[in-house]
């Protein structure tokens, strides 16, 4: 459901005040319908102790969670083998497009040299 890198941060201090909740995407429907819910189950009772506090942070106004299909997460593309054109698609999203194999600022074939 979510990376363990959120829950990393200990200690962290949650008194910074932001006009809105932190918006986390998710391409999962049944994941957000479980973090939406408000009943437990047999069902659920497996379900580790992170998703109960993704639901903390939603029902407080911190978190908010919001369906984003799978082929328009962009993330997707730095953890996941992709073809060529689903590597194209992404360097544009991202901001790489002009960056044509062979070609560089300082032109092709030119020696760089470090600048320092």
């Amino acid at each position: 459901m979510l990376p363990p890198q959120i829950f990393s941060l200990k200690g962290v201090e949650y008194s910074v005040q932001t006009p809105d909740a932190t918006t986390l995407y998710e391409d999962n429907q049944r994941c957000i319908r479980l973090v939406e819910s408000v009943r437990f189950g047999e069902r659920t009772k497996h379900i580790n102790v992170r998703y109960h506090m993704v639901k903390d942070l939603r029902e407080k106004g911190i978190l908010e969670v919001k369906y984003c299909p799978s082929e328009d997460m962009i993330a997707d593309n730095l953890t996941k083998p992709v073809c060529k054109q689903q590597f194209e698609i992404f360097t544009k999203k991202v901001g790489l497009e002009g960056h044509k194999e062979g070609r560089t600022r300082r032109g092709v074939g030119e020696k760089h040299s470090p600048d320092f």
